[in-house]
């Protein structure tokens, strides 16, 4: 992968154009460089196909079309083309950042978003609700635990299979942690489950829904322990349980929009007082942007995020291709 000139967006209606800050890696990225993940929402056939599905930056240009937004704002978003020095973006997409944040937000928006629209908007998490989440130690995973947390619930159990990030998961909000399959299915057992948020699938999904309460909620999210699992379909019935698939993918751009809209206005007062918070493992400079990828590539799989930096943000018209 290599980085070569591209032109600026020429916005459109309700767009801004950022430069970006910094930027978050997400194994979509990889699919997208593999041609297996294109977003309905930010199809556009004028502009070039460049990876990269978060940012944070700030605004160099406002369409006409736009009102509460100037140029010098910073902001961070879920977005397409986020690998990039300058980005078009939704301006209903934009969630505030302040002067003084930290560029850790260019990873915060996909794991805010998804979070969210997985616990609340699609789990119904409440208040006392005994919550699951599967491959916790993801940007995604910690940001659902301080959620969780924030949410009042009751137990909130996370899944890893590395013992050593018991102590990370804890600060971040859970109160118990499992690392295999008869883990889940023993704690399932004692507490049991009202939502369970699952990036893995496969066995640990299987184990998750052994211990489902009544009327219980599993949203699948994520598949890396496998696309498959075998569920006892007569037991969920019993339990009157519900199982959500999601993804960004086939979303079109409104329900995006809806989603931060509530983001903006539930989760962004967490991020601002430091009650959400996304670690960063590896910062990588733009220019050696394909080190990124290749260690995404490598089967990463610590606990942080991996963070793309345009140092001093140097100016140019540059997207990796």
């Amino acid at each position: 992968m290599t980085l070569e000139a591209v032109a600026t967006p020429v916005l459109g209606p309700g767009e801004v154009l950022l430069e970006v800050e910094s930027a978050g890696m997400n194994r979509s990225d990889l699919l997208h460089t593999a041609g297996r993940y294109r977003q309905r929402a930010f199809a556009h056939p004028d502009r070039p196909d460049v990876p990269g599905s978060e940012l944070l930056g700030h605004v160099v240009e406002v369409h006409p079309t736009v009102h509460g937004i100037a140029a010098g704002d910073r902001a961070f978003a879920l977005t397409s083309r986020a690998h990039a020095d300058y980005v078009a973006v939704d301006a209903r997409l934009l969630l505030p950042a302040r002067p003084g944040d930290a560029d850790s937000l260019g990873a915060m928006a996909m794991a805010s978003m998804t979070a969210f629209d997985a616990l609340v908007r699609l789990g119904g998490l409440a208040s006392g609700h005994n919550v699951l989440i599967t491959g916790a130690s993801s940007g995604v995973g910690l940001v659902a635990l301080g959620l969780a947390r924030a949410w009042g619930a009751g137990s909130v159990v996370a899944t890893s299979r590395s013992p050593e990030t018991a102590d990370l998961l804890r600060e971040h909000g859970a109160t118990s942690v499992a690392h295999d399959e008869s883990e889940v299915t023993t704690i399932g057992r004692q507490v049991g489950f009202d939502l369970v948020v699952d990036h893995v699938g496969g066995t640990v999904l299987e184990a998750a829904v052994t211990g489902l309460r009544d009327r219980a909620t599993v949203v699948s999210v994520g598949r890396l322990g496998g696309r498959t699992a075998t569920i006892d379909l007569v037991d969920l019935a019993g339990r009157r349980a519900s199982l959500i698939g999601t993804t960004w993918k086939t979303r079109h751009l409104d329900e995006i929009a809806d989603v931060a809209a509530r983001v903006r206005a539930e989760v962004l007062p967490l991020v601002h007082r430091g009650e959400i918070t996304v670690p960063v493992a590896h910062r990588i400079p733009f220019e050696e942007i394909d080190q990124a990828y290749r260690l995404l590539a490598s089967g990463y799989r610590k606990p942080g995020r991996i963070l793309i930096e345009r140092n001093g943000h140097q100016r140019g018209r540059r997207a990796p291709s």
